[in-house]
């Protein structure tokens, strides 16, 4: 299919239930005859757009859709939007083991693409979307991946991005090639930028964003490029351009919340066998987090427990540091449990205590453990 649309234009309502009967991640890759592809390097893929409200419910099915710079030599840029353009309202749903990737993981380069960079967008220009990666109840886990980076709320939109009890979301700005692993921004500046970060929420003042990874088992993964491989012997070198930031402006929150775990670092995908003899089964195979930072400006936050005036139980962040650059960035605690907090801070933000016992004692711990047999850090 070359693009999918669903409610576009005022007063438009659509809805497009995508049914299966669940996926294991090994199933979701590109040219599979277990999942659907949709996309084309000419078209964009909303749901709801211009005015227009529209529904996506991926069902136990796996779809992937294609955006990316454009098609080899092409300078056009394809999006993935969820709620585009004021009154536009877009919803999407991924449950019953079902799978939602967008991007181009597979067969396209980006690195050299990196100012470009997000192509998936949750409330873009004064629309309002959400995308919910439902509780896993099934066989296999309910998962979304944003290639290519993800903004959720930017232009004056209004985006929410939740990962449930033991959903997985991966967000990573795409992908590197093996064949020169020793590659890096200080040596190749043009082939390796240092991109946008993968996650921005609130990319702008007149945008609001919320990202909450809440319930047992539910992950947050943000990486820079991921690494590849076709082998899963050699070990990987992973440099500056593979590891991951969050960017959390002046009306967005980050929530970590009742056992979910926000890593951000480093991801590594695997060739898994083949689909109909394709090159194209991908999958995340380890992500390390503890290396990349989180940086918020303006008035925006993160917060252990919940963003409403209820404490609930806190989920866990594996970042580098956390970085408050204004005076009204916030670190906020508002849970049920006694935790210690000891991620490196920086800026000049503010730390709020509202519930539960924390004790608060940073420190420079260094870069988490790297398998010798998976990863080199240069």
């Amino acid at each position: 299919m070359d693009s999918l649309g669903v409610g576009l234009g005022a007063g438009s309502t659509g809805q497009v239930n995508l049914l299966g009967a669940g996926k294991k991640v090994e199933e979701q890759g590109f040219n599979s005859p277990n999942s659907a592809a949709v996309g084309a390097f000419f078209q964009n893929t909303y749901v709801g757009q211009a005015g227009g409200s529209g529904q996506l419910n991926i069902n136990g099915a796996g779809l992937e859709l294609v955006t990316s710079e454009g098609n080899i030599g092409s300078t056009s840029i394809k999006y993935f939007a969820v709620g585009e353009g004021a009154g536009s309202t877009g919803s999407v749903n991924v449950l019953g083991s079902g799978k939602l990737a967008s991007g181009d993981p597979i067969y396209k380069n980006t690195s050299g693409g990196g100012t470009v960079l997000p192509f998936n967008f949750i409330g873009k220009a004064a629309g309002t979307g959400v995308i919910t990666v439902q509780p896993t109840t099934g066989s296999y886990t309910n998962q979304a991946d944003f290639y290519g980076g993800l903004s959720v709320g930017s232009t004056g939109g209004n985006g929410a991005l939740n990962v449930l009890a033991a959903g997985k979301s991966l967000i990573t700005n795409g992908m590197t090639y093996a064949s020169s692993p020793g590659a890096c921004q200080v040596s190749s500046p043009s082939s390796y930028p240092l991109a946008p970060a993968p996650l921005q929420i609130s990319a702008d003042g007149a945008s609001t964003g919320l990202v909450r990874a809440t319930g047992s088992s539910a992950q947050l993964l943000v990486s820079g490029k991921t690494t590849n491989n076709f082998n899963p012997t050699p070990a990987q070198l992973v440099q500056e351009h593979h590891i991951g930031r969050i960017q959390i402006g002046s009306g967005g929150t980050l929530v970590t919340a009742d056992a979910a775990t926000v890593k951000v670092g480093v991801s590594r995908l695997l060739a898994q066998a083949p689909v109909g003899g394709s090159m194209y089964g991908y999958t995340t195979n380890t992500t390390v987090g503890g290396m990349g930072p989180i940086n918020v400006t303006g008035a925006g936050s993160v917060v252990y427990g919940s963003e409403t005036a209820t404490a609930t139980a806190p989920g866990t962040i594996e970042a580098s540091q956390i970085s408050l650059a204004d005076a009204t960035s916030q670190l906020r605690f508002n849970h049920t449990s006694s935790i210690s907090f000891n991620l490196p801070l920086a800026g000049s933000g503010t730390v709020v205590q509202q519930a539960g016992t924390t004790t608060i004692s940073p420190t420079l711990a260094g870069l988490p453990a790297l398998d010798p047999a998976l990863w080199q850090y240069d």
